[in-house]
Parts: C-alpha cells; structure tokens; sequence
C-alpha cells in the first residue's frame, strides 16, 4: 500500500529523519514508536504530504492490481487514499455532529446524495447518531475523537493516518477509542498511528516500527520485533517464604540455560530461551525447600521494555 525508500528530512540543520525504509500493507494497522522529538510526526506528515521529503521517495499502491506510483505521478488519485486525524481537533465546534460530517463532504467534493449517505454510515460507525444534534464543544472528549475520525473518513479514503489518538483519554475512553478503530480496519481502511502509548500499539497494531534519532531501529510484527530483541521467556514466580536466593543458587547448580534472574518485589523472574526445562528443575526446588507456591506464569518481554532497551543503547 505504501513503500518508503531512503527517505530522509532535515529542518535547518538538524536533521529529523535519516534514510527511512518501511512498507506498510494493505489492510494492516501499523504502528510507528518513538519517544517526543524522535521524527513520528514528521514521518506521518510526510506519508500526508503535508512535508516534502529532502531526499528518498514515498510511493502508493492504488489498488491491489496497481503498480506503485509517487505522488507527483498521480495527484489526484494518491490523494484520495488519505484521510489523517491529529493532534489538534479538525472539527468546527459551533457546528453539530452531522453539519461537520455534511461540511468536510462538501470540502471533498462528494456529490450530496453520497456525502449524506456517507455521514448516516460513518454517524452509527463511530456510535454518534445519537449525537448527530450536539454542537461539537458541547461532546465529551472521547466523542470528539470519534468525530475527528468520522470526518477523516467522510470520502471513503483506504488509509487513515493518525497522531497520538487516544493521548488525554481516561482508560476507558482510550478502549472505546480502539474498539471504534478496529471496526474501521475491519471495514477494510488501512490505519498508520503514531503513538507513545506501548500497551495499546502492542496489543492492536499489526505491524510496528520503532524510531530513536530519527532512525529505524526496528520493524516488523510485534512478536518478531521481540524475538529478534532476545529468544528468553520470561518466568515469573511468587512463593512462600521467598527465599528466592536459595532458589537462584540451586538452579545455578544445575547449570541450566538462565542467562538472568531478578528479584522484583514479591516475585522471582527467571530468564531462560528453555523454559520447559527450567520450569520442570524449579518446581522440584520449590517441592524441595518446602516454598509454598501462590503463582507462576511464563511471559515474553513487553513491548515497553523492549522498547526501553533498544533506545537506551543507541
């Protein structure tokens, strides 16, 4: 859908973005990481041309039968693929839900009849035709979000760019958010988030890239962005009386495959790429010296951890 070559942007001398490849697939919600300063938004404003990259190229796929083009092939049609939501609201807020959804299919040009039939599918997408009457300011945030996104989507585009879209939300705004974001990728859009927030990209996005100092330090999917990180599972274990380092001693003895072991709190982590193994020795320790066992659970590292420690080592 879209593939960047080589791209690179500097504003004076300071240089944002160095030598940028990604492709990003029809259908997928890919996430781009990156902590503040670190080029996401440049990178999206880019995708949007609403910047013009220095150097490198940013090319479209039209449909599945197309062959990829530049912008300054075919305008019009790259175009009408986008629809972006960010930051700042979009939405006119002395005009209710449906003046705006009716005001931005004016804007794109949509003949009436389909810029109403689009505003009474995009108002019960989005679960604002109960709203359609209130004047924009007079929303909640979360609802306001939502008709940031209703207007995006207002012409029917196949890829929706947003930026940090559920930041200042409550926790359960930020899931009703993601669950309206879902329904739009299943209707077939194509969603590019930039977003801080490592929980949600982890558990929603397809595919992610992760940005430090305006580079590409890692891409793919979310479990092969891990496992590239490192192959250990993680072991979590909490016992009675938790005399974990006894425990670390024994397993030492065996000389299993544990490269790390922390003791965090009340729990015990054990590192290890062979869990199975290592599990069924600490479990004979536990039986051993007589540690009551009150919970245990095999994890991968996080995305936020992993996250934490690729920027820290560049």
């Amino acid at each position: 859908m879209i593939k960047v070559e080589n791209l690179s942007k500097k504003f004076g001398k300071h240089q944002i973005l160095k030598n940028i490849d990604l492709e990003i697939k029809q259908g997928d919600i890919y996430g781009i990481i990156g902590m503040s300063g670190s080029g996401k938004s440049t990178l999206l404003n880019l995708l949007t041309d609403l910047l013009t990259p220095d150097t490198g190229k940013i090319s479209y796929k039209l449909s599945e039968l197309n062959n990829f083009y530049q912008l300054s092939q075919k305008p019009e049609e790259i175009k009408k693929l986008f629809g972006y939501s960010f930051q700042d609201p979009s939405f006119h807020s002395m005009l209710t839900v449906q003046e705006n959804l009716e005001h931005f299919a004016t804007l794109y040009g949509l003949p009436k009849k389909f810029g109403i039939e689009n505003t009474n599918v995009l108002l019960k997408l989005v679960e604002l035709d109960e709203a359609k009457h209130s004047l924009g300011k007079d929303i909640s945030g979360g609802m306001q979000k939502r008709l940031c996104f209703a207007c995006s989507l207002i012409h029917s585009p196949k890829i929706l760019f947003l930026d940090e879209p559920t930041s200042n939300l409550d926790p359960v705004l930020r899931k009703e958010t993601w669950d309206i974001l879902k329904k739009i990728n299943k209707n077939g859009t194509t969603i590019v988030i930039a977003s801080q927030l490592l929980t949600e990209l982890e558990t929603f996005c397809d595919r992610i890239c992760i940005i430090n100092n305006g580079e590409i330090i890692k891409e793919g999917t979310v479990d092969k962005v891990k496992q590239e990180y490192t192959s250990n599972i993680e072991i979590h274990l909490e016992s009675l009386p938790g005399n974990y380092d006894v425990i670390i001693q024994e397993l030492k003895e065996k000389n299993l495959p544990i490269p790390r072991t922390l003791i965090k709190e009340s729990k015990l982590i054990i590192y290890t790429p062979e869990a199975e193994k290592v599990l069924h020795t600490l479990l004979h320790i536990i039986e051993k010296n007589k540690e009551t066992l009150l919970d245990i659970d095999l994890n991968k590292p996080s995305l936020a951890e992993v996250f934490e420690s690729l920027v820290s080592k560049k």
